[in-house]
C-alpha cells in the first residue's frame, strides 16, 4: 500500500492506494514509499515515469527534508 498526500481546501490529505488505477484519482504532491514492494515501485516507474534506485536507503531522506 502507498500513501501519498495532497492538497485539499489548503490542508494536506492522506490517502491509501491500493491499486495502480486509484493514483489517477489524485495529484500527489507527496508519495510515501517507505518500505515499497516490488509492485510499488513498478506502479510509481509506470504511473510517474520515475524509478527508484535498488540502493536507495530510508536514511538518504532526512525527515527535516520532506517538510520544505
Amino acid at each position: 500500500m502507498l500513501n501519498i498526500f495532497t492538497l485539499a481546501n489548503g490542508r494536506l490529505v492522506q490517502e491509501e492506494i491500493e491499486a495502480l488505477e486509484e493514483l489517477s484519482q489524485f495529484q500527489p504532491i507527496w508519495v510515501d514509499l517507505e518500505s515499497p514492494t516490488v509492485e510499488e515501485k513498478r506502479w510509481i516507474k509506470q504511473y510517474y515515469g520515475l524509478s527508484i534506485p535498488e540502493d536507495a536507503m530510508d536514511e538518504d531522506i532526512e525527515e527535516s527534508a520532506s517538510f520544505f
